[in-house]
C-alpha cells in the first residue's frame, strides 16, 4: 500500500479482540467477543454504541430486499412529481433516499473483484491482495489466513471466530452491499477469505494498515475498550 497508512492495532486477550481508533478516529473503538459473536463500535465522542452479529446483518439485508422492489416502483412513479411533491413524498417516506437507491442497484451491477496471483506481506503477515471495481466505489484490501499470525492457542481461535463472523456477515449483507454500489455474485463472495490486513478505499493513497498486538507480546497489560452504562446504543439504519 503506497502512502502513508493509518496504523491499526488488533489486540486479543479472554477471548475477546478490539481495535481503538477505529479508522484513525482516536474516540472511536471496535469490539468483538468471539463467545456471543456480538461486535460493537464505541464513539466516545458521541457516548453512543452500535451492537451487530451476523444475525443482526442478515435480518438486515433481508428487509431491504423485501423492500427494494416497493422502493423503486415509488422511485419510477415520483419522476413526474412536481419538486413540491416529491418533497411532501419525501417526508411521508422518512426521507428514504428513492433516488440513491434506484441509482446504486443500477451502478452496483457493474461491480468486478479481482484477486492477485502473488501474496504480499504487510506488517511481516502474508495476505492476499484483492481489488473490487464498481461505478461507485474502488477498495483494495488484503486477506491473511488467521493462521498467519501465529497465535498462542486461546487467541488464535479468538481470530478464527472472528474472521468466520465477519466472512458470514459478507456473506449475507448482498442486498446492503448493493444498496452501497456493491454488488458481488456469490461465487465471487466466496473467495473473499480471511482476515483484512490492509483496506483502502477510492484513490486514497493512504488507507488503514494493521498492526498485530497480541497479550504474549503487550509491552504492558491489554484492557478491552468498555461500555459505559451511560452510553445510549444506536441502531444500525438503512438510511
Amino acid at each position: 500500500m503506497s502512502g502513508n497508512p493509518i496504523e491499526q492495532r488488533l489486540e486479543i486477550q479472554n477471548g475477546r479482540a478490539w481495535i481503538h481508533g477505529l479508522g484513525g478516529e482516536p474516540e472511536m473503538d471496535l469490539l468483538f467477543d468471539a463467545e456471543s459473536g456480538q461486535w460493537a463500535i464505541i464513539d466516545r465522542k458521541r457516548q453512543s454504541y452500535t451492537a451487530f452479529s451476523e444475525k443482526s446483518v442478515r435480518h438486515l439485508s433481508e428487509q431491504l430486499e423485501l423492500v427494494a422492489p416497493l422502493v423503486k416502483g415509488l422511485g419510477e412513479q415520483m419522476g413526474g412529481l412536481s419538486a413540491d411533491q416529491r418533497q411532501q413524498w419525501g417526508r411521508l417516506l422518512e426521507n428514504v433516499p428513492i433516488e440513491q437507491i434506484n441509482r446504486l442497484k443500477t451502478t452496483a451491477k457493474k461491480t468486478k473483484l479481482a484477486a492477485a496471483a502473488k501474496p504480499q506481506r504487510i506488517a511481516g503477515i502474508e495476505c492476499r491482495p484483492f481489488k473490487v471495481d464498481s461505478s461507485a466505489t474502488h477498495l483494495d484490501f488484503c486477506l491473511a489466513e488467521p493462521s498467519a499470525f501465529a497465535l498462542p492457542e486461546e487467541d488464535a481461535r479468538t481470530l478464527a471466530r472472528m474472521t468466520e463472523s465477519s466472512q458470514g456477515m459478507i456473506q449475507n449483507a448482498g442486498s446492503l452491499s448493493a444498496h452501497f454500489g456493491v454488488s458481488l455474485a456469490a461465487k465471487d463472495l466466496t473467495k473473499i477469505a480471511g482476515f483484512p490486513v490492509s483496506f483502502r478505499e477510492g484513490e486514497s493513497k493512504s488507507g488503514l494498515e494493521l498492526q498485530f498486538l497480541g497479550a504474549k507480546n503487550a509491552a504492558k497489560p491489554l484492557h478491552a475498550p468498555d461500555i459505559p452504562s451511560s452510553f445510549h446504543q444506536e441502531k444500525i439504519k438503512l438510511w
